[in-house]
């Protein structure tokens, strides 16, 4: 496969297809006037250790929510009740929380208090959420099947690392992506399945709400960056993913008066 699509739907009379280059671009374009937004001033008054700008935060967190999703271009369902085939993606969000977390170590001095990676931290809890998966230790690893991943192959890694390069700004993230871009090409089918299962059922939930309950400025960031992450992609998706004959869920509507406030 040539592309890696972060959404696909075929019904039939239509065919609704959105590449993941696409969709991250579409989501900055969202977020393009952040600098002059009310939420942006009031991220800036939060005192915290910036191990990265709060732009490059942004920006890291909307470019890899969906990365996860390379690992389900081959997962084709069926819907008989409204004969329609999609692409599943069930999961994609533990799978880009990986990857991201895995990105991170690049920005982290192992030297300095654990604190001045509130930032990063808050990009994991955009990420791993942004699918409002909030009671998600509920869930039984059972919930995510075995045909729900399949195994990469050589040409979708070297597609997504030019995806992903693309959306990059200095050597240090280059860096990054290449050092996980190496470790995706040992990941198979069975090896993602168990990264789901361990973080399922590992303390990641217990540890980052934890740091959510106790630190009132880890608390802000995250519930911050959450929401914009959130305008983005739904503001994308409505925009790529549109069908004439379908209204956009309510949830969309809230999010775009949430855009019009703190956002535009």
């Amino acid at each position: 496969m040539n592309e890696i699509y972060s959404y696909y739907e075929e019904g039939p009379e239509y065919l609704l297809k959105e590449k993941m280059i696409e969709h991250i671009n579409e989501c900055l374009l969202a977020i393009s006037n952040i600098r002059n937004s009310k939420i942006y001033k009031y991220l800036m008054k939060i005192p915290c250790e910036w191990v990265l700008s709060l732009d490059d935060a942004i920006r890291l967190s909307i470019v890899f929510h969906d990365i996860g999703k390379v690992f389900y271009q081959n997962n084709y369902k069926y819907d008989k009740e409204h004969n329609v085939k999609y692409l599943s993606f069930k999961g994609h969000e533990l799978l880009s929380f990986y990857i991201f977390n895995e990105f991170k170590f690049e920005f982290i001095d192992a030297e300095k208090p654990k604190e001045e990676d509130f930032i990063l931290s808050a990009c994991i809890f955009s990420i791993i959420f942004h699918h409002h998966a909030m009671g998600v230790k509920k869930k039984s690893v059972n919930d995510y099947g075995r045909e729900n991943v399949v195994d990469l192959d050589y040409v979708q890694i070297n597609k997504l690392r030019e995806i992903i390069s693309g959306f990059l700004k200095s050597e240090r993230e280059m860096n990054a992506l290449d050092r996980i871009i190496n470790k995706m090409k040992n990941i198979s089918n069975e090896k993602a399945l168990e990264i789901i299962y361990n973080i399922l059922e590992s303390d990641i939930y217990k540890n980052i709400w934890e740091m959510y309950v106790s630190n009132s400025n880890f608390r802000k960031l995250s519930l911050a960056f959450l929401s914009i992450l959130l305008v983005a992609d739904y503001y994308a998706a409505n925009k790529i993913r549109k069908r004439i004959d379908k209204k956009p869920p309510d949830f969309y509507f809230v999010l775009m008066d949430f855009y019009e406030y703190y956002l535009k």
